[in-house]
């Protein structure tokens, strides 16, 4: 394997800003690592062994995700970060499949009427890698976690969630232990073990409370003995339950009265058990639009960036053919949103192609009435959005649209998005987009905030080339519709919305009603772009005095309204409002406005009512 040191220290030192940033993030992460550490799981590198030279040591960046139901944080080891087009995962065999099949386990936990689950506490950790292979699951980390230490040298000596062969690794070792220990235990608890367990959950069920009390020991002392712990106990039956310590029971009924309280709903393989009637329950979140088998029956999605970051290349990319007018920064025709839909890998796309909404320079009232359209094609809300870079060396003004980017998305509306690259060529040989991302602190700390979503593409010089996979369209095509199809099943096929978007979408409702009404023969598409001209002439006459009086705060305030829906502020007082008038008074008018504006724009519940834009010392 290649040395790629280099490029974890660039990860570690980005997460220790993120550690100095978030206190609380940081001591859970400590917490988890020193676990690990002091368990023996992971273990410093000895100083005599930090020079090997074989190309067998290759290092693993981490991060922290915090499980969205018990908000713990698992620190998770990436295994499939690359480095010169290697990852871990690609390198390790392909080995058995050694998993039961879900169905089948499911079905034989229905057979008899006692019925028991069980969990192994982090199976694969209990399971060593050896130690001639141990180098290749190197890490860097803090000693006793002190960030004003330097950093050193960790490997991990037991497998990793996240690496392709552990599942199978751990089947082999808990199966193994059973076939060991044939001649200690019954033969129904060597097949208990067999046949029903599903990686770590195990489900058993049979026909007594007796068979069910005697199974659970014996289970217990056979798992031990290869170093398997079994936790998170739970029964259909209060004897077996009674049975088992308190600690070593699921949380929900260690601390139940078995003798009087009702047995409640437990989480197996997915499904729902309700212990109290032995049932499985299934929960079922409706969408608000109809769905086709593959999410949305029509994907709305967004491109946003500046004109120069071929935008309209990237959508006539994903549609096959040019269908966009390719936009240019001088050209104001060009300067328009602009919407098509087309039947693509499977189903409809409408991508909206945005005029350079953060290009800088531009005049902001050219800006307004096409972020107002923009909103209204997309309503009542975007399924996807594509935020369109360019790679190349990043001066102070590619990163305050960076930052603009970060400021104006919310949280929320980032788990829609991805960070599509365009000039492709100008990646380093070697290089794939996460290095490069990872390269620029803002850059990385957006890509992440994306779920780590990103793919680089090149409209100009990759459109014929197919030397090397990585480096053309087609395959960061495939892989973009895998991301797109990710982005639906995490969000269950739902979409960004806020308070302005089911306004819009309130208005074109009402207007389509009205016009079908008027007009019995118009077709349903001619409805809807006559519809959508009405609510954005409608709209645009609404907007409020201080908004088209000054058009750049307008513009600023509907992006804001549009990704990050409202902003919370605390209460403006006369105090507050001296001070920014202080900061500003030696200004020229020009320039005072925008920056008592980026003062006052935090306050905007009272903007209204308390800022005249035209006096800006008042």
């Amino acid at each position: 394997m290649p040395n790629n040191r280099s490029v974890v220290e660039q990860r570690i030192a980005s997460l220790e800003r993120k550690f100095r940033k978030s206190p609380e993030f940081f001591e859970d992460y400590k917490n988890f690592m020193e676990a690990i550490i002091t368990k023996g799981y992971a273990v410093r590198v000895p100083t005599n062994q930090l020079t090997r030279e074989d190309n067998r040591v290759f290092y693993l960046p981490h991060h922290g995700v915090y499980h969205p139901k018990k908000k713990k944080l698992q620190v998770v080891f990436d295994c499939t970060s690359s480095y010169q087009d290697r990852c871990l995962n690609s390198e390790l065999l392909q080995v058995p499949d050694l998993t039961n099949t879900l169905v089948g386990v499911l079905l034989r936990f229905r057979e008899e009427p006692v019925a028991i689950i069980a969990d192994i506490e982090s199976i694969f950790f209990q399971v060593n890698v050896p130690e001639h292979d141990a180098d290749l699951l190197c890490f860097l980390w803090w000693p006793n976690g002190r960030l004003d230490e330097p950093i050193e040298e960790f490997r991990m000596g037991v497998h990793l969630f996240g690496a392709t062969s552990s599942p199978s690794v751990a089947s082999y070792a808990l199966r193994r232990t059973a076939e060991d220990h044939r001649d200690t235990v019954s033969p129904d608890t060597v097949q208990t073990v067999l046949r029903h367990f599903y990686v770590d959950d195990w489900l058993k069920c049979v026909a007594t409370e007796n068979d069910a009390v005697r199974l659970v020991k014996e289970l217990q002392t056979l798992c031990s003995s290869g170093g398997f712990t079994l936790t998170k106990w739970m029964s259909n039956s209060r004897k077996v339950l009674t049975s088992i310590p308190a600690e070593h029971r699921a949380t929900e009924v260690r601390d139940l009265n078995l003798r009087h309280d009702t047995l409640p709903v437990e989480r197996t393989l997915g499904i729902q058990w309700d212990t109290e009637s032995d049932t499985f329950l299934y929960k079922i979140e409706l969408q608000n639009k109809p769905v086709t088998r593959r999410g949305p029956a029509t994907l709305r999605i967004v491109l946003l960036g500046e004109s120069q970051n071929r935008k309209s290349s990237l959508a006539n990319t994903i549609f096959g053919e040019a269908i966009f007018k390719l936009k240019e920064f001088n050209d104001a025709k060009s300067f328009t949103t602009e919407a098509k839909t087309k039947f693509v890998n499977g189903r409809n796309f409408t991508l909206i192609d945005t005029p350079g909404l953060f290009d800088s320079g531009r005049p902001q009232k050219t800006v307004k009435s096409e972020l107002m359209r923009c909103m209204i094609e997309s309503a009542p809300g975007p399924h996807i959005f594509l935020i369109i870079l360019k790679v190349e060396k990043y001066t102070e003004q590619e990163k305050d649209v960076i930052a603009k980017i970060r400021r104006y998305f919310s949280d929320d509306a980032l788990k829609y998005a991805a960070v599509i690259f365009t000039h492709g060529d100008q990646l380093p040989e070697g290089m794939n987009i996460q290095q490069y991302a990872a390269q620029s602190d803002g850059l990385w700390e957006l890509v992440q905030k994306c779920g780590g979503r990103c793919h680089v593409f090149d409209n100009k010089y990759w459109r014929n080339t197919e030397e090397e996979e990585y480096r053309s369209n087609k395959f960061q095509l495939a892989e973009l519709f895998k991301t797109i199809d990710k982005i639906l099943i995490k969000n269950k096929g739902g979409h960004f919305s806020n308070t302005i978007l089911n306004e819009i979408e309130t208005d074109i409702q009402k207007e389509i009603k009205l016009l079908k009404l008027s007009s019995e023969n118009m077709s349903e598409d001619e409805i809807k772009r006559q519809v959508k001209s009405i609510v954005l002439k409608k709209q645009s006459a609404e907007l409020p005095l201080w908004i088209k009086a000054t058009l750049g705060v307008g513009v600023s305030i509907l992006i804001f309204r549009w990704l990050k829906n409202t902003l919370e502020a605390p209460p403006l007082t006369i105090e507050l409002l001296k001070e920014a008038g202080q900061k500003t008074v030696q200004q020229t008018t020009e320039d005072a406005i925008p920056n008592i504006f980026e003062f006052i724009s935090n306050y905007l519940a009272l903007y209204e009512k308390t800022y005249n834009p035209l006096c800006p010392f008042e």
